[in-house]
């Protein structure tokens, strides 16, 4: 489409030619493509040329934009006033769906002229050639037409592209009829001569087309001084007025005299300027205008009214109530007196009312033209600043300020979180409680508090004089009202003023104006124990106790048991431990071996502590370790017990295992052996009277009741008693040899000591001493004597099968010693 072309073509000049002040409008498009270097018109030269070439209309277009802040040219000749000229441009139109459309290479767009706006100062394009001049931003401009921006012969405004002439569009004017249109005609009033007189046609056929002098003055202008009467602050005040006319060759410009018409001072082709500056007080400004061919029309005047002298602010100020006491009253009324101004007279004041004793006033605060304010003011301490300002604008040098005026209306405040009962205890036992809070009063002072159970009965139980201004920390004894359950404790503070919280205290405060507290006097109900049972042995030093938990009656709370441990059932002996515990069973440490006895107590959350349970009782024996380490042991014949250091306690005497097993009168022989499988050393006792063999087994916590009972010896054919392991199964076979024949009659634990089974070796004589140990290695005994008459050990070892011809024999010892086995 045209339009495509159009777009292409202005694309393709965009980015072939380079903007270069230094290349200004080529002698021809040709010229142009070849340097690929120019200026706006040289941009829009190559692109008519390409788009006449494919048969688009096109057409040179040239304008100029203006602006406020740009050159004074005189640019219109004598056909416009001199404007200000910021920059010219050029580019095309072209012809194509049945209007002209503008196309700028220069810029690289179509269709929008607003893209010079706000460009090197430009604020507003005028009328472009071949356009008429129909701009209402510039008075009495009759647009120019310039035959210069027309060259190289390629301008057409019909729709052709060989050329052509539009009379229209190329000279509107012609105004002395002579055939040359205006913009070209450099004798535009046709005497001839072109001067001064050209430049100054006014309406056709006045004097000044033939050359006469002009001595029409301009007319008389009516100016605006700033302030429009009133008093203003400003000393240079802006003057401003708008253009007269003038028959004649047109007006030259303004100028203006102050308080006199004598002394005049030119100020151009104007219409508003600032005044030099200016004393206070009000001033007479005079305007007139002269035109081109120096006649000066009539003055016209404005007053201006000048102060530029700060008022002076009130000499007193007072208020009701009066500052600096302490006052409920809230209804506050401010007067003052005295303040001044030289000049245009005191308007009125700016005031704030706050709680910052330097605050300065603006004219963004609040105004007032009287000399009193009143306001209702809340909580708190309160200054007035006023500042007086004059009918000129003029404020004060500075703020007024007056104050405090003291408001009192809330009651010293209770400390958040620091109001209760028992320090925050959620229950107790005692009506006679301690309530502590903290008050503060930073304001008239903190002076009574009140306690109250409910809220509505209020007692006086302390007065502060002076009352306290700050922080007041009380701690305080108070009796609750009989009976179990909940009950609080009310505060009300009262300051100097009389300010009290109840009997409606804001939410925001009420949680910090009482407490709760649980009351209760009933004791929780007696524990059940539950294990050990009574009387019961313990192996381990270490023990649980337990028992039945309980409840507490409403509305109390269970808080914990307390459990007593001694030697004694007085519980009052050194040896006592005390344990608290929130569980219904504890393990603890017991100290030693022995009897102990326990009890158990519970305790609510009030501190009521309930009755002691029933007293039970606990044997701790201790417990045969099973390490490699040999434990220290001790069979006391008069008592019958063993008392056993074991290694694992590091041989401590207070742990040592004991137990009562034999007695001394029955005869009974101790031994000690290994005859179940936890590696825990079994109690052995061979009575000679009947040849019993009692064994108490570890694995049966050493309860008489599971003890083995076998008979194997007799004690009337002097038996002596050994245990062995004979058979290899780690557990102890029970052995007899009998001196009377050198025999051993042995019964096996791997054949659950049968006497049917049982192993018969003859070894040793009357005079011998049986042993067993394990000579060899095998972990099997071997039967030794020793013979006190020569001192030698006679061994029969398990690995020869007890074979006597392999016997060893080693002489160590002497008559008198006392064989051992290590």
């Amino acid at each position: 489409t045209p339009w495509d072309a159009a777009s292409a073509l202005k694309t393709y000049v965009y980015n072939t030619v380079t903007y270069d002040t230094n290349y200004m409008e080529r002698s021809s498009d040709l010229a142009v493509l070849q340097t690929k270097r120019g200026v706006c018109v040289d941009f829009a030269n190559l692109y008519i040329g390409l788009a006449r070439s494919l048969n688009i209309p096109t057409r040179h277009v040239v304008g100029r934009t203006f602006g406020s802040q740009c050159t004074l040219w005189d640019i219109c000749g004598a056909y416009c006033s001199n404007v200000r000229h910021c920059w010219g441009h050029a580019w095309a139109e072209s012809y194509y769906g049945g209007n002209w459309h503008q196309v700028d290479p220069t810029w690289n767009v179509m269709e929008n002229p607003k893209i010079y706006l706000g460009k090197q100062g430009a604020e507003h394009i005028h009328a472009v050639a071949y356009t008429r001049c129909e701009d209402p931003y510039q008075q009495d401009c009759n647009w120019f037409y310039d035959a210069e921006t027309l060259r190289n012969g390629h301008i057409d405004v019909t729709l052709s592209t060989d050329g052509g002439y539009d009379y229209y569009y190329y000279c509107p004017f012609d105004l002395d009829g002579d055939g040359s249109c205006d913009n070209l005609d450099s004798d535009r009033d046709n005497d001839g001569v072109p001067n001064e007189s050209d430049r100054c046609v006014c309406q056709w056929g006045h004097s000044c087309n033939s050359g006469c002098p002009d001595t029409c003055p301009p007319g008389t202008p009516s100016p605006s001084c700033q302030g429009g009467g009133n008093w203003i602050n400003d000393n240079t005040p802006t003057i401003s007025w708008s253009h007269v006319s003038d028959e004649g060759c047109g007006v030259g410009g303004y100028e203006y005299a102050i308080d006199q018409t004598t002394s005049w001072t030119d100020i151009g082709y104007k219409t508003s300027f600032d005044t030099p500056p200016l004393s206070s007080g009000t001033h007479t400004v005079n305007i007139r205008a002269y035109d081109r061919a120096g006649n000066k029309g009539g003055y016209g005047s404005c007053f201006v009214s000048i102060d530029t002298t700060s008022p002076s602010n009130p000499m007193a100020v007072t208020s009701n109530p009066p500052k600096d006491q302490w006052t409920t009253q809230t209804s506050v009324t401010f007067s003052w007196s005295g303040a001044s101004d030289t000049y245009s007279g005191v308007k009125g004041y700016y005031y704030k009312i706050d709680k910052n004793p330097s605050t300065s006033v603006g004219t963004s605060d609040s105004f007032t033209s009287g000399t009193s304010i009143a306001q209702t003011l809340g909580h708190g301490q309160w200054y007035l600043h006023v500042r007086t300002v004059d009918n000129a604008g003029n404020l004060a040098t500075e703020t007024k300020h007056y104050g405090p005026v003291k408001i009192d209306i809330t009651p010293p405040a209770p400390a958040v979180g620091e109001t209760k009962i028992n320090d925050g205890a959620e229950y107790t036992n005692n009506p006679s409680v301690v309530v502590h809070f903290v008050a503060i009063d930073l304001d008239s002072g903190f002076k009574r508090y009140y306690f109250s159970n409910d809220g509505v009965g209020w007692t006086l139980i302390e007065e502060f004089l002076p009352p306290i201004v700050g922080v007041k920390e009380v701690w305080k004894s108070w009796t609750l009202p009989p009976g179990d359950g909940t009950k609080c404790v009310f505060i009300d503070l009262e300051d100097a003023l009389g300010n009290r919280w109840w009997p409606n205290p804001p939410s925001t405060a009420l949680k910090d104006l009482y407490d709760c507290i649980t009351l209760d006097t009933t004791p929780p109900p007696t524990p059940t124990l539950l294990s050990p049972a009574d009387k019961s042995q313990i192996l381990q030093h270490q023990i649980t106790l337990s028992w039945q938990s309980v409840s507490d009656p409403s509305p109390g709370k269970l808080s914990h048991y307390i459990v007593e441990v001694d030697i004694s059932t007085s519980f009052n002996t050194p040896d006592k431990k005390t344990y608290t515990t929130q569980s219904t069973s504890i393990t603890i440490e017991i100290p030693k071996t022995g009897t102990w006895y326990w009890r158990v107590r519970a305790v609510d959350q009030a501190g009521n502590a309930g009755p002691w349970s029933a007293v039970a009782s606990f044997r701790v024996i201790g417990n045969p370790d099973t390490d490699s380490r040999s434990d220290l042991a001790i069979w006391r014949p008069s008592n019958g017990y063993w008392y056993i250091l074991t290694s694992s306690t590091e041989y401590n005497r207070d742990k040592r295992f004991m137990v009562q097993w034999g007695s001394e009168a029955l005869g009974d022989i101790p031994s000690i052996g290994h005859f179940d499988s936890d590696r825990m050393e079994d109690l052995v006792i061979w009575r000679p009277s009947n040849g019993y063999w009692y064994i108490l087994l570890s694995s049966k916590g050493y309860d008489a009741l599971y003890a083995l009972r076998i008979q194997w010896g007799s004690g009337s054919l002097g038996d002596i008693p050994l245990i062995g392991r004979v058979d290899g199964d780690n557990k102890g076979d029970i052995i007899i040899w009998r001196p009377s024949n050198g025999y051993w009659y042995i019964l096996k634990s791997t054949v659950s000591y049968d006497r049917t089974q049982a192993i018969r070796i003859q070894w040793g004589t009357s005079e011998d001493i049986p042993l067993t140990g394990d000579v060899d290695g095998d972990g099997i005994s071997d039967l030794i004597v020793w013979r006190p008459s020569n001192g030698y050990w006679y061994i029969l070892k398990s690995t020869a099968n007890y074979d006597r011809t392999q016997a060893l024999r080693i002489q160590w010892g002497t008559s008198g010693d006392k064989p051992l086995i290590s």
